[in-house]
């Protein structure tokens, strides 16, 4: 999965890599998440209080939250992308 990002009106689109589950951490009673943009660099932030409790609904639904290294938003199937955009 990617996110992108605009800084600006006319500005080119970031590009950010899938995050592993490892990469929701809690600092100092915050919840923060680390995107990796191409070209190995990392962005870490907080989060605001609403993605947060989306991010661990999501995390405790999907029941990945026993193995850090799996990936937060795995990429769809070919079969999967064509069946969401035939709709």
């Amino acid at each position: 999965m990617t996110v992108g990002t605009k800084h600006g009106p006319g500005c080119h689109q970031n590009r950010f890599r899938a995050g592993r589950v490892e990469d929701v951490y809690v600092q100092k009673r915050r919840t923060w998440a680390r995107l990796h943009e191409k070209g190995d660099k990392r962005h870490e932030m907080y989060c605001h209080h609403n993605l947060e409790a989306y991010l661990y609904a999501y995390i405790e639904g999907v029941g990945i939250s026993g193995n850090p290294k799996h990936i937060l938003f795995p990429l769809p199937s070919v079969a999967q992308a064509f069946f969401l955009i035939a709709r």
